[in-house]
């Protein structure tokens, strides 16, 4: 299915899973039970589930790119991989974008666990090239941290996925410590994956009435948030061997990024007293997902961007199926600028390597 003889691997599309498909996997005897049976392949994300969903007209809900493909079964995922040439596909959980409406509760570890156990059931399959990722109950890392360790050694889970949005604290506080060192004991890869898009979910400013304006902001401050604590607190020098690949925001918030927090870092090194060396050094050696590949009006924009960041070694593909903003593999194999061995890279094997497949 290779494009041109290279191999497609898709970092990022949103497996569309219901609570009406995972049901089975909740204990009968579990309190929890009732409210996962609410949900129905019609309403995706029913609200007696994700009770801060509360508008039915779906006003609020990032648009989903509609084709005749069925993204909720594993015929639809060969479907989806035989027309647009994957060879392999790391799925993320679509409901996962939820844990940002939770408070502290028990939602996120049901949900997980789950989640967990029906993709390995029914879709995930590493021998046909369909991996899965582990939807992080950031909101208790002790039990996060004994789902990574149940599972990291199937096959088929290749990474561990944690929502940024919302985060309070954020990803670089201590007590998310478990994770990561689970995740590191696992050889297991930290995805961060924005998701602050919606008018009603939008932290950090009220007032917005459009999509346009909080879509264009939020996936972009859920990472920059993420990385500028993570970097700080430093979450790279307690865990040396882990890889983190940040997921949805583009590529042009990453240079800007890094020389902001060097400049800080420079004039206050005695607040970030576990760095080693400047932020943007830490951040070169961070992966980045390349979906949503920022339209300019010239693709040099792109290369001067693609080199500030460390070069397309960092860098590996997304799609971001089914959203009405993904991208296809062109949007990597017609950037000129990029050598053949490059473009090998962001589209697969870069992500083959981080993630050992």
């Amino acid at each position: 299915m290779a494009i041109g003889g290279k191999t497609i691997f898709d970092t990022d599309a949103h497996y569309v899973e219901t609570l009406y498909d995972i049901v089975d996997y909740i204990d009968d005897d579990d309190p929890w039970k009732l409210k996962f049976e609410y949900g129905t392949k019609e309403r995706s994300v029913p609200i007696s589930f994700w009770p801060s969903l509360s508008r039915p007209d779906g006003f609020n809900y990032p648009s989903i790119k509609r084709r005749d493909i069925d993204f909720n079964t594993k015929e639809g995922v060969v479907q989806l991989m035989e027309e647009m040439s994957f060879d392999k596909i790391l799925l993320l959980s679509e409901q996962i974008l939820t844990f940002a409406m939770l408070e502290e509760d028990k939602r996120q570890t049901k949900f997980a666990e789950a989640y967990i156990q029906y993709m390995l059931d029914k879709i995930a399959d590493a021998d046909e090239g369909m991996y899965m990722s582990i939807p992080v109950p950031y909101n208790d890392p002790v039990k996060a941290a004994e789902l990574i360790d149940e599972y990291a050694d199937e096959k088929a889970v290749i990474g561990a996925c944690v929502l940024t949005a919302r985060i309070q604290p954020p990803m670089g506080h201590r007590k998310y410590d478990p994770i990561y060192d689970a995740c590191q004991r696992a050889d297991l890869p930290v995805l961060f994956h924005g998701g602050s898009a919606t008018l009603d979910n939008f932290k950090w400013v009220s007032g917005f009435t459009t999509i346009m304006e909080t879509h264009a902001l939020g996936f972009l401050f859920d990472n920059m948030t993420t990385i500028a604590n993570v970097v700080s607190q430093g979450v790279p020098e307690k865990f040396p061997k882990l890889n983190f690949v940040f997921q949805e925001t583009g590529l042009f918030w990453i240079p800007m990024m890094m020389y902001r927090m060097d400049m800080e870092y420079l004039r206050m090194q005695d607040e970030a007293v576990l760095l080693r060396k400047r932020p943007s050094e830490y951040m070169k050696e961070f992966y980045y997902g390349t979906q949503p590949m920022e339209i300019v009006p010239d693709k040099k924009y792109l290369q001067y961007v693609i080199e500030m960041i460390g070069g397309p070694e960092r860098l590996m593909y997304a799609s971001d199926y089914p959203h009405e903003d993904f991208d296809d593999p062109s949007v990597i194999t017609e950037l000129t600028f990029l050598t053949e061995e490059e473009k090998v890279g962001i589209l697969a094997k870069n992500a083959e390597d981080v993630f050992g497949v």
